[in-house]
């Protein structure tokens, strides 16, 4: 549903504002939104603050106003879920303007094309016929004619071969038109926010199995702290109940050192930064997200970048137990994009994971998906679990990826002598940088 033909002698292209140059500016600036879409949307693991946060990274860079609208998956029905205005009287009553006139996932229109084809839908020119056209209704196209629209852009929201939704990009009051060269970019927003929005229901999902099974809620624990990215819970009082690996190796101190101490405590450097933060959040129950904070890195290698961000833990009486930290490292700029996708990836295993053990009986089918899905997450050929057992006590093989010839039940001594007994006894990961070198201990393929 592709109206009109190329751009304009008036068109103004997307992210017009940043775009003055040549073509390569052009490019540059498109691909550092991009970049700055997949940093934005990272952290926030709860719905709403994703949807926010893709509508205003939508407007007004690449719409003067948009309205994102979630499809029920109970029902199919399509819900909007959140509306924003670049300008900021309308912007307070968008929401009211739009809610009287819900859309129908089957219509003939835009939205209707865009779900059911699974492809961006461009009118590149609303005149009036059109408006007639595509709106028949005199009350509603008073009600656009207040917003604003001259041209629209829907990109749908689609992952894993399921439609999320729609976001509906709608150009007016600017002067600014859509064109077909604007439809491959705009597409690629809509795949960032896809991912965001899958993510965020994962998390989601996960977060619910986690209450209604003690065993879940134990293996969740485990893998969280374990996960490629800092997690942490604090108490009310500002002390640390629990950091992963991760956060704790950021923060430059053991995971024991923490607890029971307050950030102020841990973090004296970062202090006035970080708990005026948690105890907003802790005040009000909204999350922070996307906080960036930089500082000395604990090796002192030079400087760090983070983004933060924290949300209430609430209880099934709506009681706050504390509030949850998410820290991503984000030095590496240029290679965030790559790292931040394979961290999704690695999460989603993570999410699915969770969900895969609540519905398994077995601990040791359990256990062997863990070793499949760590290797998977992690791009390893070999993972193997070891299990702490019997009066010695030894060490036991419980499952295994990737190994050939390795014998589950295979015990070995727990001393220093193994790379396993050596892990346990420092306290701390082991890494075999060449197994043909290695004079720490004696290496087997299992240990």
């Amino acid at each position: 549903m592709t109206g009109g033909g190329g751009r304009t002698a008036a068109s103004v292209a997307l992210l017009a504002g940043d775009l003055a140059g040549t073509d390569t500016d052009a490019d540059g600036a498109r691909l550092a939104f991009l970049a700055e879409t997949t940093d934005s949307l990272a952290s926030p693991f709860d719905e709403v603050s994703t949807l926010d946060q893709i509508a205003r990274l939508a407007v007004p860079r690449l719409a003067d106003w948009c309205a994102v609208h979630l499809v029920d998956a109970s029902d199919g029905r399509l819900t909007r879920r959140v509306a924003r205005h670049a300008d900021p009287e309308l912007d307070a009553r968008i929401s009211d303007l739009l809610e009287p006139f819900p859309i129908d996932p089957e219509s003939d229109t835009a939205v209707g094309h865009a779900l059911r084809d699974r492809r961006p839908q461009l009118l590149v020119e609303v005149g009036d016929e059109t408006k007639q056209t595509v709106v028949p209704d005199r009350v509603q196209q008073e009600m656009y004619n207040q917003l604003g629209w001259s041209s629209v852009l829907v990109i749908p929201f689609v992952i894993r071969g399921r439609t999320l939704g729609i976001i509906n990009l709608v150009l007016g009051p600017s002067g600014r038109r859509y064109s077909e060269e604007d439809v491959s970019f705009a597409s690629a927003f809509g795949r960032r926010c896809a991912l965001a929005l899958d993510n965020a229901r994962l998390f989601r999902e996960a977060q619910e199995l986690v209450e209604r099974s003690d065993q879940a809620l134990a293996l969740l624990d485990t893998l969280v702290t374990q996960a490629p990215i800092g997690l942490g819970f604090i108490d009310t009082e500002l002390r640390y109940v629990q950091v992963n690996d991760f956060l704790a190796a950021i923060n430059g101190l053991p995971p024991s050192e923490h607890l029971g101490r307050t950030v102020a405590e841990v973090l004296p450097h970062l202090a006035d930064e970080v708990v005026p933060s948690l105890q907003s959040v802790l005040d009000t129950g909204r999350p922070i997200v996307d906080v960036a904070i930089s500082g000395t890195d604990p090796t002192g290698s030079g400087v760090r970048h983070l983004l933060a961000s924290y949300y209430a833990v609430v209880g099934a009486t709506n009681e706050t137990h504390g509030v949850g930290i998410v820290v991503q490292d984000i030095t590496r700029r240029t290679r965030a994009d790559l790292e931040l996708q394979a961290r999704a990836r690695q999460q989603e295993a993570v999410a699915a994971l969770g969900q895969r053990a609540l519905l398994t009986h077995g601990v040791d089918d359990v256990l062997a998906d863990a070793a499949r899905t760590a290797a998977a997450a992690l791009a390893l050929e070999f993972s193997t679990i070891l299990e702490l057992a019997g009066a010695g006590p030894v060490l036991r093989v419980r499952a295994v990826h990737g190994w050939e010839g390795t014998q589950l039940g295979v015990e070995f001594p727990l001393g220093p002598n193994s790379q396993a007994g050596y892990t346990l006894e420092h306290g701390g990961p082991t890494l075999v940088e060449d197994l043909n070198t290695e004079t720490r201990f004696a290496v087997h393929p299992s240990t």
